[in-house]
């Protein structure tokens, strides 16, 4: 007996891996070879993405309509039914529904996020405030801040000295260090295990390998580069500026290097860009809160970065700005990168006399990734190169500023403004230990290995 089947029902009764094999139509070369690139299609559609299901925390309602973030970038709306497929290399998303709380969840291949609905009682400035064009109460104030800022500027006064200590460290991220350690001592431990008899390297090879081993000796224990240096800042209206680097300490180089010393991570005499008035079209501006910061009334501006509204979260800001209400000085700076973990910068001013100079910073950089190959790729194709599996870590530029001992309107000497604008006093590090509050372990560590590594090569 002979059947005719409908093409479409055939190939569907095949992928559904019914036995069917008394009806077949055709060879079962040419069977595979029109089922393979069909298998690989679905294969990539339903495994490769993430499903999502959104409900009401309350009554488990599916939740329509829920947006999904991966930072500032739109993944897609949840159906009728509350779900949504969707692929990222976020390790988090946000979802947000218009009258529920903002969820954050882990990404995994099939999540189910339920969603608290908002108490009338809540008070959330946050929402009230998103709309594509500046609050004009934030630009007011921001108005003012420019107008007043030669009057709150420390180069107002007749004259001024201070001190900083600053330290540059370039590390993984702080919470992945207990990761990124274990990871190599395992790495470092199974590579001294290798028979190295018969395993045959190029010279080019070989040094890698060396380069390679030294790495990880040198980062297991301890960052991969630090340095630190102690400034004394002058200025007069009479005599000008004058910067003295009293002393400074680079981990793994003998001699300072000069081109270094003027490097300035920092916000010091220099206006955030975000709050220039050239910048303004650049961003939004919203008026968030009041509140009282060190005993003063302080207005809370956040800020966010103008993109392509359509795609763009709106409840992902860039930064918040610290105004005081009295003065309409910057008080703090607050500025993170639109991607998560790329960066972020934090500045605090105080008063003096009504002036305002900088306080502390602590500024966090992305400065690239190092990657390790971990494991050989089964699935390579004849003549393909070897492909690896890798273990990633990110790599962070970290800057700590920290300033203290002002005087204002002291008498200054034309002779402490003679020479260079900017001198260094000192080079060996020995005169850091009465600036720095204190030095970790971590960092004891950093300085012992490389300058161990630079005695031994000299």
């Amino acid at each position: 007996m002979v059947f005719i089947f409908n093409k479409r029902l055939y190939f569907f009764l095949r992928f559904c891996n019914f036995h069917i094999n008394s009806f077949v139509l055709l060879t079962k070369n040419s069977m595979t070879k029109l089922l393979s690139p069909l298998f690989l299609f679905f294969t990539i559609l339903f495994f490769g993405q993430t499903q999502l299901k959104v409900f009401n925390k309350n009554n488990k309602q599916p939740i329509q309509n829920a947006a999904v973030y991966c930072d500032d970038n739109l993944l897609g709306k949840t159906n009728h039914e509350g779900v949504l497929s969707f692929k990222t290399k976020c390790k988090k998303v946000e979802i947000l529904a218009s009258n529920f709380e903002d969820a954050l969840a882990d990404v995994k291949k099939s999540m189910d996020v339920s969603m608290k609905p908002l108490s009338e009682k809540m008070d959330n400035i946050d929402r009230v405030v998103i709309t594509d064009k500046s609050d004009p109460r934030a630009l007011k104030i921001l108005d003012e801040v420019n107008k007043r800022a030669k009057e709150n500027s420390p180069k107002s006064l007749d004259s001024y000295n201070f001190k900083s200590y600053t330290k540059f460290s370039i590390d993984v991220d702080k919470d992945s260090i207990d990761t990124f350690k274990n990871f190599l001592a395992t790495r470092k431990d199974s590579l001294s295990k290798v028979d190295q008899k018969d395993f045959k390297q190029k010279e080019s090879e070989k040094k890698d390998s060396l380069t390679n081993e030294d790495f990880l000796s040198a980062t297991e224990q301890s960052q991969m580069f630090l340095w630190e240096k102690a400034t004394e800042y002058k200025f007069s209206q009479k005599f000008g500026e004058k910067t003295n680097i009293i002393d400074n300490r680079m981990s793994g180089f003998k001699n300072p290097i000069y081109e270094a010393l003027a490097i300035n991570i920092s916000n010091l005499d220099r206006t955030p860009r975000q709050l220039r008035p050239e910048n303004r079209k650049f961003f939004n501006f919203y008026l968030s809160d009041t509140l009282q910061l060190d005993g003063r009334k302080t207005f809370v501006i956040k800020f966010k970065e103008i993109t392509d509204k359509k795609k763009q979260n709106p409840r992902k800001f860039n930064g918040k700005i610290y105004i005081d209400a009295e003065n309409f000085a910057l008080k703090k700076f607050e500025s993170a990168n639109k991607k998560r973990n790329e960066g972020d910068i934090v500045s605090v001013w105080k008063p003096i006399n009504k002036k305002w100079f900088l306080d502390y910073e602590d500024i966090k950089l992305k400065m690239g990734d190092q990657s390790f190959n971990t494991s050989k790729k089964d699935s390579l194709k004849p003549g393909e190169k070897p492909k690896y599996n890798k273990k990633t870590f990110g790599n962070y530029l970290y800057v700590k500023n920290r300033f203290f001992d002002f005087e204002l309107d002291e008498a200054q000497k034309a002779s402490d403004f003679k020479g260079y604008s900017l001198e260094m006093k000192s080079s060996d590090g020995s005169l850091l230990q009465q600036y720095r509050n204190r030095q970790s372990y971590h960092e004891r560590k950093r300085y012992l290995h490389q300058n161990r590594q630079f005695c031994t090569k000299a």
